[in-house]
């Protein structure tokens, strides 16, 4: 008798003895069945009911009490386990554990694992992989056997549909393939715990292949088990818009890929209509247009969309992780995921001339050669100007007779001729002419033409029609979707007998027409890539040679829009940087950034929940766009107080923008290998250890005091892995095993009250010699300690300001560093600028950096220009004339903490020279706390983390 055939009456009466004998059974013949085709067995795939799966758990809960876990019902244990994973919710696996068994030992934990992997032996079950497995060795094998936690359901329901249309396209044959197709799309998402599971290629490969194959197959069972997939549908579902999202992502799939049939063929009845089966390379080719504004022509450039043209997974992780700047716009350092979502559209300041068009902050491998393929060609650039003051790029630098251009070159030697008038372009660098191509063009003017680049065409016109195409830029080059038929006209000014198309290895003739009528071909849709149609013109006239041209089709996906949501409706938001911690956020170490149309206005709330409910909300008052995070800040300000909030697991921010709907960002608490457990209990507070490393190595574990933080107290004796009491309360419990730590803040005082028990101060020790990346790396424990609550929060800050200031005064002298804490606490910026620059030491300096800074407001500064002018007085006040230099002291002045324990040898040296000459860091860190105090004067650690320069 199968499981689910199983009535209930009969289940009750099955002891767990049977149940184990019936399990064994079961999973044996599914992985028999599996084993020809070498796919793997899930322990979730057992086919029972909620009914079967709750009689089991109440025995076994019965049994251990008794017993503790018998390894007689090993199998038993296993699907328990793995229950509790589908349930998982990103906190501590191993709590709900305690909750449900009373007599629950950390030592159990190994007997679990044993019985995965005796799973895993008999079975051929899943082996858990990935970074995310190598950190969580045990818990990584019940949440892999779920298949798909419940909370992640939802975002792989996304998932699905955002990469539909590659998916459709795809000629990919295995799960392996599908789930590395898939895991091309992670820009989309900042949850980190569904980046870890896009890690397991092949069981993400599988569920896909599994919902999307159709209904009736026989080899449903071969990728999920039907009943089990069911359920995981079912669930899906059930969440909000999912449903619809699945349904999308079905009616667009043409079942092509493994776990998918259709009986439907390709029927094409019409000679003119074919299609390629060769795919070629994505473009990468970013867009230069041109946009008369009135008085003068505008530049921009557009960069295509990074995730299209990215194969591996692991570059767009270290895309997300990194900063880029964009040669020719004026920007600062920007978060590097912007290439990965929409086409990445700015204005350019400066022609973006030789050398690279991106610069990335990550000096990796990967990232170079990307940088590399992506340049804008060599001038000069010719542009067609179009009826609604646009002017586009023309690739083959074709012109036409009657029409009008524009060309562009670095050069401003221009010829004499009446076909080029003068025009002004807004952009530096280069130079810009009208260029009018009258009806009848004499020889002299081909040949000026020639001479700048630019060729007549005469003979044959291509130009799209019916749909219209995403771009055309009028001489033979377009863009159109995957989806979309590809519609041409060919026209030429003399009789064509029959016109020869080509489009890779398909060939393919058409009687041609009369002088003046044209011939209409269409394509079916292509793949996504750049692909070159060749047409040739035959004319049996001995008078009239035959002529060929070429036609540039850059084919791309459709940006998918999910329904019920709000995604190409103005309102957006950007997350620096972009993670999903919910104490970086609560401790406003997270820049959200919200982008709207003006003269709208926004509210957001923060709920925060614990398990599935909502246990307090925070709302906002209305607030006008551009916007701006204060009242952000003081939301969560207002959260931290609330010490009971800190056993919440997840929050959810919900930004509302009137009639355009809601963003939503999911923030988490971060599960880690190692990490602290925080209760107050009748206001005592208990710490406990969750160590999940499975690390030989010792465990140390110190204690560092509020009041002497540089202090380190050995307490690795202590054994906090069991909820326990602690006398130590006032202080920084840091612990590590192997590679892996975990650092919490907790504040306690039964005796002082009010504002008494937020004064603390910290005594640093007095030192001579300081070990610079050392002391950072002192900082960094600090700063990205969790913290127990409000009154944690407030004192940990205290030691960071303290050990800033400390930092500084090493770096730039003592007088500067007390004048830094005298600027920050000072309400008046100008006032507080004044002051400040009175310590930088050359008066020279002094005197260009005041005047340009006290000239200055937030709307005006731009820091990348702030960064290249600043480097330019350096040299001009005979200061510094190092590039890199400048450069260095601009990154410790901004961002110190990037350089914690760094071991180059070049850091030494440079450091070096910034203490032989203060001037050079003073400045620079002069530029970025008044600038950011301008931009952000309520910056929470405004001396370690300033506005702007993130």
């Amino acid at each position: 008798m199968q499981l689910e055939q199983l009535s209930i009456s009969d289940a009750a009466t099955k002891s767990l003895a049977e149940w184990q004998q019936m399990l064994v059974a079961h999973f044996t013949v599914l992985s028999k069945n599996r084993k020809e085709k070498s796919i793997s067995v899930f322990a979730i795939e057992h086919g029972l009911k909620p009914a079967q799966l709750k009689i089991i758990s109440s025995r076994l809960a019965d049994d251990h009490r008794l017993n503790g876990i018998n390894k007689s019902y090993w199998l038993l244990w296993v699907i328990y386990s793995t229950e509790l994973g589908y349930e998982y919710i990103g906190d501590q696996y191993w709590i709900s554990f305690e909750d449900k068994l009373r007599y629950w030992e950390q030592s159990h934990r190994e007997i679990i694992r044993w019985a995965f992997k005796e799973f895993q032996r008999r079975f051929n079950g899943v082996l858990p992989t990935g970074t995310w497995a190598k950190n969580f060795p045990i818990i990584a094998w019940p949440i892999t056997h779920a298949i798909l936690p419940q909370d992640l359901q939802y975002h792989f329901a996304k998932l699905l549909f955002l990469s539909r249309y590659t998916l459709n396209t795809s000629q990919h044959k295995n799960a392996i393939d599908v789930g590395k197709l898939l895991a091309r799309f992670a820009y989309s998402f900042s949850s980190s715990r569904f980046l870890n599971f896009l890690q397991h290629e092949e069981l993400v490969g599988r569920i896909a292949l599994a919902l999307l194959a159709e209904k009736g197959e026989a080899s449903l069972d071969d990728n999920i088990y039907s009943s089990t997939l069911k359920r995981i549908t079912e669930d899906i579902e059930q969440k909000q818009n999912a449903k619809e999202l699945i349904q999308g992502v079905r009616r667009e799939i043409k079942p092509r890929i493994y776990g998918a049939n259709s009986n439907s063929k390709i029927k094409n009845n019409n000679e003119s209509s074919y299609r390629p089966v060769e795919s070629s390379k994505k473009s990468v080719k970013p867009k230069i247009r041109l946009h008369n504004n009135g008085n003068n022509w505008v530049a921009t450039i557009e960069i295509p969309r990074l995730a299209d043209i990215i194969d591996d997974a692991s570059v767009t992780e270290q895309l997300k992780k990194s900063r880029v700047k964009i040669n020719g716009v004026n920007s600062t350092w920007l978060p590097a995921e912007v290439l990965l979502g929409a086409s990445f559209i700015r204005k350019l300041s400066e022609w973006p001339l030789g050398g690279t068009l991106l610069n990335f902050e990550s000096k990796i491998a990967s990232l170079s050669e990307l940088t590399r393929s992506i340049n804008i060609s060599k001038g000069p650039w010719l542009f067609h100007l179009n009826v609604d003051g646009q002017a586009i790029e023309v690739q083959n630098k074709n012109v036409w007779a009657c029409e009008e251009y524009l060309i562009v070159s670095e050069n401003n030697g221009w010829p004499e001729s009446e076909l080029l008038s003068d025009c002004d372009i807004e952009c530096k660098g280069i130079h810009a002419k009208k260029l009018t191509i009258p009806d009848n063009l004499p020889e002299v003017d081909e040949k000026i033409l020639l001479n700048l680049g630019v060729y007549i065409q005469k003979s044959i016109r291509v130009w799209p029609t019916g749909l219209p195409a995403q771009s055309w830029d009028g001489s033979g080059s377009g863009e159109w979707l995957t989806t979309e038929s590809i519609c041409l006209g060919i026209l030429g000014d003399y009789p064509i007998d029959e016109f020869h198309i080509s489009l890779g290895s398909y060939q393919l003739t058409i009687k041609g027409k009369v002088s003046g009528s044209p011939t209409f071909i269409r394509l079916d849709p292509l793949p996504c890539g750049s692909h070159m149609l060749k047409i040739e013109a035959i004319s049996q006239s001995s008078v009239t040679k035959n002529t060929e041209c070429y036609v540039h089709l850059e084919i791309r996906e459709p940006e998918g829009w999910i329904q019920g949501t709000t995604l190409h409706n103005g309102l957006t938001f950007r997350l620096d940087p972009h993670t999903d911690d919910l104490d970086a956020l609560l401790t406003g170490k997270i820049q959200v950034k919200v982008f709207g149309p003006k003269n709208r206005s926004i509210i957001f709330q923060l709920d925060f929940f614990v398990g599935k409910e909502i246990v307090r909300t925070i709302s906002s008052k209305s607030i006008q766009f551009p916007f701006h995070d204060s009242e952000l800040k003081k939301a969560c300000e207002q959260a931290n107080k609330d010490d009971n909030l800190i056993y919440s697991h997840k929050l959810r921010l919900r930004i509302l923008c009137e009639d355009l709907g809601y963003k939503d960002i999911i923030f988490l608490r971060k599960a880690a290998p190692i990490g602290w457990l925080y209760k107050s209990v009748d206001r005592v507070p208990n710490l406990k250890l969750i160590d999940e490393t499975d690390c030989d190595e010792p465990l140390k574990i110190l204690y560092c005091d509020l009041n002497e933080p540089e202090v380190k107290r050995d307490i690795s004796t202590e054994n906090f892995s069991q909820l326990k009491s602690t006398q130590l309360r006032n202080g920084l419990f840091f612990a590590r095993r192997g590679e892996h730590n975990c650092s919490i803040v907790i504040s306690h005082s039964d005796r002082l009250q009010g504002f008494e028990a937020l004064s603390i101060s910290p005594k640093l020790i007095s030192n001579e010699a300081l070990n610079i990346p050392g002391y950072l790396s002192f900082i960094n424990t600090w700063f990205t300690a969790r913290s127990s609550g409000f009154l944690a929060q407030h004192h940990q800050q205290k030691v960071i300001e303290a050990a800033t200031i400390k930092l500084f005064s090493h770096l730039c002298g003592t007088n500067w560093a007390r004048a830094e804490k005298e600027f920050i606490n000072d309400n008046d910026i100008a006032g507080s600028i004044e002051k400040l620059s009175h310590f930088l030491g050359n008066t020279s300096v002094q005197n260009i950096l005041r005047y340009k800074l006290l000239g200055n407001d937030s709307k005006e500064i731009n820091l990348s220009e702030m960064a290249d002018w600043l480097n330019g007085v350096l040299k001009r006040c005979n200061v510094c004339h190092s590039d890199s230099l400048v450069s260095f002291a601009l990154e410790l002045a901004s961002r110190p903490l990037s350089y914690a324990g760094t071991k180059e040898e070049q850091f030494s040296e440079m450091l070096n020279v910034l203490l032989s000459n203060k001037t050079i860091l003073r400045s620079c860190r002069f530029v970025v706390l008044a600038t950011a105090k301008y931009i952000d004067p309520n910056r929470n650690y405004p001396l370690l983390l300033p506005t702007g320069w993130q």
